[in-house]
């Protein structure tokens, strides 16, 4: 399996995509490019693609929607006092890292995935990915409850 973080979801088979994101119309492929292709989710509106995604071989395999934040506008969880503590201790709120479908408090699947390994996969990647940015968190908003499972951390 490989990672890759890509910046458009133009870079993604639409078959694949929907596969793994099922019926929640806010989740589609095509929601996810219209956001994009209209301007909404881009740099200069603050909402950096950064979509992590598992591949086996050419498929498809794994996906989270990440976005890298520089406001919490369009997120309906107002997170203000937390910008406001950090710059109160001279530290950087922003930018963060965000999974979240843009501008809806819709709850739905996070962590698109065929198999539960590749759902590990992917949270060990996102805060890989979180780590590595230089970013001051990651965040995972309206997810719906997914089956127990462990994901053993290294620290």
């Amino acid at each position: 399996m490989s990672i890759k973080i890509l910046e458009s979801i133009a870079d993604i088979p639409e078959t694949q995509w929907n596969a793994l994101a099922g019926s929640n119309p806010f989740l589609s492929y095509a929601f996810l490019r219209a956001l994009q292709e209209s301007g909404c989710t881009t740099s200069r509106t603050g909402w950096e693609v950064q979509f992590l995604t598992v591949w086996q071989d050419s498929l498809l395999v794994g996906a989270m929607p990440i976005y890298r934040k520089h406001h919490s506008f369009g997120e309906f969880v107002f997170d203000w006092a937390w910008a406001e503590a950090y710059q109160q201790h001279g530290l950087n709120y922003y930018p963060k890292l965000l999974c979240a479908i843009p501008f809806t408090p819709i709850t739905g699947a996070r962590l698109l995935a065929t198999t539960r390994e590749v759902r590990t996969q992917l949270i060990h990647s996102a805060l890989q990915m979180a780590q590595e940015s230089g970013v001051s968190s990651l965040h995972c908003l309206f997810p719906t409850k997914i089956r127990r499972w462990k994901c053993n951390r290294k620290e």
